[in-house]
């Protein structure tokens, strides 16, 4: 939520607390855009409109340009989001140069929503997953994952 310097603060805590390597969801949202060299991308947030333009402020640190974004304007509950809402406003947020469409926040019900659309749509436990499983050097499924591995 507070750009680059501040998540890689936050892993290096809990490195020096417990752990080998750390991943938070921002730094690894990072981390794939520039391994696949996207630029260009879409979002959509079940978040309200400031913590999407804090999304959207970590991507201009980043040097990625958002052409499109929607939100859901939700600020609990995200659990409960209709799966058929997820796929609509995942449609309505892409732009036709976007390389991606980047789904935040990790608790929107957004798996099965991805396959349908005709680019990739990278979520947040996705791509937390991806990080994890590459970390440890365990096989990835995704294609566009693999692409990135």
């Amino acid at each position: 939520m507070n750009g680059t310097g501040s998540e890689r603060s936050l892993t290096k805590a809990i490195c020096d607390v417990s752990a080998p390597d750390a991943v938070t969801t921002s730094g690894v949202l990072a981390e794939v855009l520039q391994q696949l060299g996207l630029r260009d991308i879409s979002v959509l947030t079940p978040c309200d409109a400031g913590l999407t333009g804090k999304l959207h402020d970590l991507l201009a640190e980043l040097s990625v340009h958002t052409l499109s974004s929607d939100h859901l304007g939700l600020d609990g509950g995200l659990w409960k989001v209709d799966y058929r809402l997820i796929a609509e406003r995942m449609l309505a947020a892409d732009h036709g140069d976007a390389g991606v469409i980047c789904v935040s926040c990790t608790n929107p019900p957004t798996l099965d929503r991805t396959e349908p659309l005709d680019k990739p749509a990278p979520t947040a436990n996705q791509l937390t997953m991806w990080a994890c499983l590459r970390r440890i050097g365990l096989p990835i499924r995704r294609r566009w994952l693999r692409e990135v591995a």
